[in-house]
């Protein structure tokens, strides 16, 4: 007797969740757009952002009712100044953070790369490294040959069953 009105339950909770994920998609339709990401670029380091204090106006939307809307009221202003990057589904301080530090690394990476003279071992492996993973002229130039041969074996396979040959470049 319990199974009905488990189910009724059930399927008026997909309903109101259903209504409520067709308003949350007008609403977002009116949403602004936003920018695209800037250009990634790498940077020698990241510059020491301001000691927050324990509370920071700019953070905040004044515009919005904290009565209404607390998460908007509280979090708007960082909202405004880091919009959501077009190539991302979100965007929070710590994927900032991580992006931030990507950059970061790839600045080193690429000195380290550029850099011919006054290198340790260490940096001239790193960097050398770094210069042949990131050559696109020689990628390109490449294209799919350096592939050949596995695309070659992929290709001869007729079913799972097919007997694996390794290759001369295989591993």
């Amino acid at each position: 007797m319990l199974a009905r009105p488990t189910r009724l339950l059930a399927g008026g909770t997909a309903a109101l969740l259903v209504s409520a994920l067709g308003i949350s998609a007008l609403v977002r339709a009116d949403a602004p757009k936003p920018r695209p990401p800037a250009p990634a670029a790498p940077v020698a380091a990241i510059p020491q952002p301001p000691r927050l204090k324990a509370f920071e106006p700019a953070l905040i939307d004044p515009k919005a009712d904290p009565c209404v809307d607390f998460y908007q009221y509280s979090c708007g202003g960082w909202q405004k100044n880091n919009p959501i990057p077009a190539d991302q589904s979100s965007w929070d301080v710590y994927a900032k953070m991580a992006q931030d530090n990507r950059r970061v690394l790839w600045g080193i990476l690429d000195k380290f790369a550029t850099q011919t003279d006054g290198r340790t071992v260490s940096q001239q492996k790193i960097g050398d490294a770094f210069a042949a993973c990131t050559n696109d002229t020689l990628t390109q130039s490449l294209g799919a040959r350096p592939m050949q041969p596995q695309l070659a074996l992929i290709d001869g396979m007729k079913t799972k069953k097919t007997k694996k040959t390794k290759t001369k470049n295989a591993d």
